[in-house]
């Protein structure tokens, strides 16, 4: 049974065009999607809405059993609207996460809200009063510890980069840390790691942000996104090589949106590089980790998974109506910058 999914996942994969999947059905007849990434299938939601199998998630033990649930649901990130992810049955004992914006959940030990003293972001409506997302709810991460009820701590800042030593972030004269410098105050304070934790790496995109914004200068240095996505790549590697050698055992790494389309970058259309220089990066980013997930999954003892990210939001993006959203849903709604005078929010309920 297992195999014959295997192939049927497999053709939808194909006819879906997706960039990254990888399908296999091991000796013992457990079935792989994208080794482990049961939880962020792209391309399964839409072919196979429910589906009743055992799927052994990792070598270290941590087994999805028996059960019927939306794959829909499963994908990191993006969730159906009025829905919750279900309770999931994983033997982790908590949730550590290293990242930007995408999983700032407001709150220390990471968070730009409580770096910059309740300041930013600066506007109101942003989610919420007392620890403050760049988000109009709560993020991914947050949703992930509560479906695995276990506690979340989360050193994610918003505006960071991978490594501040590669690209340095500065904002309203606030040095933001970099995933790097995130891991370095968790290692300073934890002696060993659990290895029955998961860790989260999610991180990189702000470097083309910085960069290809740096492009428009006529007189800077243009910047190769390609070779600056080697480069970023090695402060994930760096990370989660600490993380091994402290013990950790459970690590998710993520392979990232395409950022090149969302609003923020589509309407700087005075500077026709920075939508194509943001998809080069990521694209050879997202390749770059892709390799390193594929060369950690051969380390005896170590679990590792990938979140499939960027399939999944073009998914969404091209078609909006099957994940519950309205077909204007990829059109900002709001008119001008929230930091300056004039803008206004959206008609409708933001959430």
């Amino acid at each position: 049974m297992l195999s014959q999914l295997a192939w049927l996942l497999s053709d939808v994969a194909d006819s879906h065009g997706c960039q990254w999947c990888e399908l296999d059905v091991n000796s013992e007849g457990t079935l792989w999607v994208l080794d482990d990434i049961g939880w962020a299938t792209s391309i399964l939601w839409e072919a196979l809405s429910k589906i009743l199998v055992a799927m052994d998630l990792n070598s270290s033990g941590n087994i999805l059993e028996n059960d019927t649930f939306d794959i829909s649901l499963l994908a990191l990130g993006v969730f159906t609207q009025a829905t919750q992810l279900p309770k999931l049955r994983y033997k982790f004992s908590g949730l550590t996460v290293f990242g930007d914006s995408l999983s700032d959940n407001g709150s220390p030990p990471g968070s730009i809200w409580y770096l910059s003293n309740h300041t930013i972001p600066a506007d109101p409506n942003y989610y919420n009063s007392t620890a403050r997302r760049s988000s109009n709810n709560v993020v991914w991460t947050e949703r992930l510890a509560a479906s695995l009820g276990v506690p979340l701590t989360d050193y994610a800042v918003g505006g960071a980069t991978s490594d501040n030593n590669l690209v340095p972030e500065v904002i309203s004269n606030i040095t933001i840390p970099g995933t790097v410098q995130q891991y370095q105050q968790y290692a300073a304070t934890v002696a060993k790691a659990p290895s029955d934790e998961l860790f989260i790496v999610l991180a990189g995109a702000n470097n083309v942000f910085i960069t290809a914004q740096n492009n428009f200068n006529p007189t800077a240095t243009h910047t190769n996104e390609t070779q600056l996505a080697g480069e970023s790549i090695a402060a994930i590697e760096k990370i989660v090589t600490g993380l091994i050698n402290k013990g950790a055992k459970n690590t998710l790494l993520g392979l990232y949106l395409d950022l090149s389309r969302v609003p923020a970058v589509a309407e700087l259309a005075e500077y026709p590089t920075f939508g194509p220089d943001v998809k080069e990066y990521l694209t050879a980013l997202n390749t770059h980790t892709l390799t390193f997930y594929r060369d950690l999954k051969k380390t005896p003892g170590v679990s590792v998974s990938i979140g499939n990210f960027y399939d999944r939001f073009n998914t969404i993006f091209d078609n909006p109506e099957a994940s519950g959203f309205s077909s204007g849903a990829s059109v900002p709604c709001v008119v001008g910058t929230y930091s300056q005078p004039g803008y206004s929010l959206c008609s409708t309920d933001p959430t």
